[in-house]
């Protein structure tokens, strides 16, 4: 991480785009559960929001290691899976381990 921030090609990413009031935290991902119909705030609108802006510390970090849009693909299935299992509020997924 610190390799690319201290790249010389690097600046920083623009302030987000939604107001949020000093003293709390911008949720990452917010837009993205209301844009998907979801009535919470997952890690997964989390994690797509972080990929999904590919200048920031994170997406650049981790497209050294995998291939972001395979990653967003596979959250976006999984998450399609849990809806068909009535999973979407949040609740946890029973996995039988054999």
């Amino acid at each position: 991480m610190l390799a690319l921030i201290h790249d010389p090609g690097y600046s920083p990413p623009p302030p987000p785009r939604i107001f949020v009031p000093e003293g709390h935290v911008q949720h990452w991902g917010a837009y993205l559960a209301v844009e998907m119909g979801d009535s919470y705030l997952g890690l997964e609108h989390a994690f797509l929001a972080m990929i999904r802006n590919r200048e920031t510390v994170p997406a650049r970090a981790l497209a050294g290691l995998a291939d972001l849009d395979a990653l967003e693909a596979a959250v976006l299935r999984w998450t399609g899976r849990r809806r068909v299992l009535g999973l979407e509020d949040g609740g946890l997924e029973r996995v039988e381990v054999g």
